[in-house]
């Protein structure tokens, strides 16, 4: 099984070596120093673009209910 990892390890720094590399984005923006204003800044980006406030949505509720299920299932493990 420690092969097989390290097979599928090397294989995908070999093929990384093809991706394109591609300019940053907004390079020439300013960084803002206070993570707040940053934070609300984004949040009210987020809100107004309805496709990725919903996509959002969904991943936090989906690792909502992992949490949930998984503090559930803990309790059902047989105790040693």
């Amino acid at each position: 099984m420690g092969v097989a990892t390290m097979a599928v390890a090397v294989a995908g720094v070999l093929v990384s070596g093809g991706i394109t590399r591609a300019p940053a984005a907004h390079s020439a923006q300013a960084f803002r120093r206070n993570p707040f204003a940053e934070i609300g800044a984004s949040t009210r980006r987020l809100l107004r673009d309805r496709p990725m406030w919903l996509a959002v949505l969904g991943t936090s509720y989906f690792w909502f209910v992992g949490v949930v299920m998984r503090l559930n299932l803990g309790y059902l493990a047989p105790r040693r």
